[in-house]
């Protein structure tokens, strides 16, 4: 039997998946055994409909067969088609590099969704219901239905979904551990569903299966400014439970007006504003069997347009639980609870006060230079969670809600809360951590860490700019620049997926993209940096996983946004239609201007959409895409690039001479030239000029970056590539402001919104947007990984079945390690430099391969595992762990 073996076992990139969609979902695995140069040569997959029957390998759904092939992104289910909500069961079998074949692989499952008339019958039913005074959003609804099944059940599984926010009991028990369920779609087009195996919560005889719905992203408030949208006016609830008992009867339970109804003790439930409950007013026992809802009225049945679709995402869940740092007392009885870092969730507090006693939190990201808790920033959001307490003992904590914050002020206790009595719970997106970096400056692997802490608190149903004030929003630009660093922290490849459906379902009638997905509060189309990440995401997402149907299923989507900007830019230059025309956001004292930048994105689309249009077979289209890209380019040149290679914001507004003497300061920018080198749009001959142009702008400003949104993300790529790896590692190190790592040295656990969010010497930035927890400016992280530690996707081979591994040590860093778990496994690189001795450590994961690029051109000092190895400058290997040394 092969010492390899198949595990890790996914369906659509999930584990375990219930609703999917896909008649043809793509399975994959990763490998895992001893020695060198493992890999696969064949694989075997076999689908039933139950455990037992693939142990017996009878009455099997699909049997591939023996197929010789390589390990893979994905291989289709090619069987039979499925069932509504049938649950199937499989299981691999692969041959290695010796054609031995391993074992097979424990069974896992993934069940199919319901089509749209399996929801026929199952009505959406609310309870509508007055707001209290004082508050800005409506009770909550608590919605039950009492039934009877015949005999034990031996499966049954519930499909839910909200416009709003849904949770469900069953006899008491909570279903499932997700939160802020279905999460955020445009409901404009569609609401999500999720599907739970709720087989062990139910009883023979009598059931009872109670809801209680909120506004959250349907009806509750969005926007900013006072600028809000809504997409209804109160929360409805829908689902379908399916039961089979052991007589063999099936039955099915539906939502309809049958159900009783009434409003809630959550009295307001809002994203912004925060929670008010009232723990007197809980009608106890409604949850259960036996209660008695005369009282009750008929829950409403009411209309909704759009499409019901399977949440295809990562849950959303409290990952993980806080403590205390410490608990100071600004003012009497007004008490603030530090957790020391900044995150997305909420608190939970451990209470016992009379009956009608009154608990305010209010949640913040810093405090008043007087220890008080600062809002300011939070605009118009509260986050402000109210309780009036029952006279019992109990853990206190909001629902339907979250917030951003790392303190809380508590006031109605009487004296300071301990550490056991209170919990921060941070909740955010459920996918699989990826990329891990280290390095000898501590302050580097803070800022890794606050680049993660930053995802984290932004990767909710959606990726947000930011999670605590009025906002909050999937802001298209922000994914753009950020995507390959979100791949190196997280598995991003199911949770993309579905954010990229909210991008095409806010792609306007124009073909334009939205600003912000999904679409609402912002209208505005095309902008650009924002709009491209409709062609970016995609490509980055192929480059990252090596599936190709991250391309296929957004495809005509793409091709719309390139013809939008063909049709709306005829001189190939991007000067009309940016819509709300952003330009490089919040730069520092830079003006880049703005059709440079809608230029060079135009080029980088058509040269990524060459590249995509190739990967599957669209050879016409990959020639029309390139022929654009050139057009695009030399449009680029013709209006922003002098033949010595300076890159301005209009050539004819500058004479060149001036170009040699001296930095026009509106004429040329960071931004300017980290575009044109990064995003290849220069001649060869030009990037060293253009490189020097960039240098001396740095260099004037005493070694401080300028560059905003746009031009952060290519300013470190672009000096490597012209290069100037000195500088990079200059402006990655520099400690003071503006940089990286200023807010490191001020404290920061998390990306900040602007360089000057703080200033140790002017203090906060203007409150109207100043945010401390956004992840744009994190960026950074894919120039750590790719160029510090070196662990890249290869350039000719997507997908990390084999990588490039090419380390470019500089600035004083003495040692750096990292790792990336990519879909295949785990990729590792660690090294060491002394003097001019250099050492590293590469293990590569089984079933793959990576080419070794060491950073000297002394090819003869090179010793691989003590051996003297060929002269070249890339070394290919298979899996395993390798030592490396040579002479810088």
């Amino acid at each position: 039997m092969s010492v390899i073996k198949p595990h890790h076992l996914r369906c659509e990139y999930l584990t375990n998946p219930r609703g999917i969609e896909s008649r043809n979902p793509r399975l994959s695995w990763r490998l895992k055994g001893n020695g060198t140069n493992r890999r696969q040569s064949a694989y075997h997959i076999q689908v039933a409909h139950s455990p037992t029957a693939l142990k017996k390998q009878t009455d099997l759904v699909w049997d591939s067969g023996k197929v010789a092939d390589d390990l893979q992104p994905a291989v289709r289910y090619a069987g039979p088609p499925l069932g509504s909500g049938q649950t199937i069961y499989w299981h691999v079998q692969i041959w290695d590099e010796d054609d031995t074949p391993s074992g097979w692989s424990s069974p896992t499952l993934w069940q199919h969704g319901l089509s749209a008339h399996d929801w026929e019958g199952a009505e959406w039913i609310a309870y509508p219901t007055a707001k209290d005074a004082g508050e800005m959003s409506q009770p909550t609804a608590l919605l039950r239905h009492q039934f009877t099944v015949p005999s034990p059940v031996v499966n049954a599984t519930l499909y839910a979904s909200a416009l709003g926010l849904y949770e469900i009991t069953l006899n008491g028990t909570v279903v499932g551990d997700r939160v802020l369920t279905p999460g955020w779609s445009d409901f404009n087009y569609r609401a999500m569903y999720q599907a739970y195996d709720v087989t062990a919560l139910l009883a023979a005889n009598q059931n009872v299966i109670a809801a209680t719905i909120a506004d959250g992203w349907y009806c509750g408030y969005l926007g900013f400014e006072n600028n809000f949208s809504r997409y209804g006016d109160y929360p409805a609830l829908r689902c379908r439970l399916d039961v089979t008992c052991a007589d063999g009867s099936k039955h099915t339970i539906l939502s309809n007006k049958k159900w009783k109804a009434r409003d809630g003790h959550i009295r307001a439930a809002d994203f912004y504003m925060g929670a008010t409950i009232d723990y007197t007013r809980i009608p106890h026992g409604w949850e259960q069997t036996g209660f008695d809802d005369k009282s009750w009225k008929a829950a409403k049945s009411v209309t909704y347009a759009g499409q019901m679709s399977p949440d295809t995402s990562p849950p959303l869940r409290v990952i993980e639980k806080l403590p205390v740092k410490r608990v100071t007392q600004p003012s009497p009885k007004v008490y603030i609870v530090d957790f020391g870092q900044i995150y997305a969730g909420y608190m939970r507090l451990k209470v016992n006060g009379p009956k009608g006693h009154k608990i305010v939190v209010r949640y913040g990201e810093i405090l008043n230079p007087d220890g008080t808790l600062h809002t300011v920033n939070l605009r118009a959001a509260k986050q402000t969670d109210t309780f009036t307490l029952d006279g019992q003992e109990r853990w206190i904590e909001p629902n339907f809600t979250y917030k951003g914050f790392r303190y809380v002020e508590i006031t109605g206790l009487d004296k300071p809360p301990q550490p056991d009595q209170v919990e921060g719970l941070v909740m955010h997106v459920d996918a699989e951590l990826t990329g891990e970096f280290r390095c000898s400056d501590p302050l580097l692997n803070q800022l890794w860490k606050n680049i993660r802490w930053g995802q984290r608190g932004n990767f909710m149903s959606v990726p947000t700019d930011c999670p605590q004030r009025d906002e909050r929003l999937g802001w298209t630009g922000d994914m753009q620049i950020y995507v390959r660093t979100g791949i190196y922290q997280m598995d991003c490849a199911a949770y993309l997926t579905k954010w990229m459906r909210d991008v095409r379902d806010g792609q306007h009638d124009s073909g334009a993209y939205p600003d912000v997905a999904p679409r609402i509060v912002v209208q505005a189309e095309g902008a650009p940096a924002w709009g491209d990440c409709g062609v970016v995401v995609p490509w980055t997402l192929w480059r990252m996983y090596g599936d190709t149907d991250f391309i296929s299923e957004n495809y005509s989507a793409m091709q719309r946004w390139m013809q939008f900007l063909l049709e709306t830019n005829p001189n190939l230059r991007r000067m009309t239609r940016r819509g709300n025309d952003y330009g490089d956001w919040v730069a520092m004292d830079s003006h880049t201007a703005r059709d440079l930048i809608g230029t060079a994105y135009w080029a980088h689309d058509a040269t990524l959409m060459a590249q995509m249009a190739n990967a599957i077979g669209r050879d016409e289209d990959a020639a029309y895409y390139t022929t654009m890209a050139n057009d695009v380019r030399a449009a680029f040149h013709a209006a922003h690039v002098f033949p010595e290679g300076a890159v301005v914001g209009d050539v004819t507004q500058v004479h060149s001479h001036l170009v040699h003497l001296n930095m026009q300061l509106n004429a040329e920018t960071q931004t300017n030239y980290a575009l044109a080198i990064n995003l290849d749009l220069l001649k060869p001959e030009q990037v060293e000029y253009a490189a020097d142009r960039l240098v001396r702008d740095i260099t004037r400003r005493g070694n401080h970056l300028s560059t905003g949104f746009v031009g952060t993300m290519h300013l470190l790529p672009a000096l490597s590539k012209g290069g100037r790896n000195d500088i990079a590692y200059r402006l990655l190190r520099q400690q003071s402001f503006p940089s990286w790592l200023y807010p490191v040295t001020q404290g920061a656990t998390t990306m900040w919104e602007r360089w000057d969010s703080w200033h140790h010497e002017f203090g906060l930035q203007t409150p109207t947007m100043n945010s401390f927890n956004h992840f744009a400016y994190g960026c950074v992280g894919d120039w750590m990984m790719r160029t510090m530690v070196g662990i890249c996707d290869h350039p000719d081979h997507p997908g990390f079945r084999v990588a490039l591994i090419a380390p470019q040590p500089g600035g004083d860093i003495t040692t750096a390690s990292g790792s990336y778990n990519s879909q295949f496994g785990t990729y590792k690189a660690s090294w060491k430099q002394k003097g001019t001795h250099f050492t590293m450590s590469v293990t590569i994961p089984v079933g793959c391969e990576a080419e070794v690029r060491l950073p000297t051109s002394n090819h003869k000092s090179i010793r691989l595992d003590g051996q003297k190895v060929p002269h070249t400058d890339a070394i290919i290997l298979g899996s395993g762990t390798y030592e490396f040394t040579c002479t810088l």
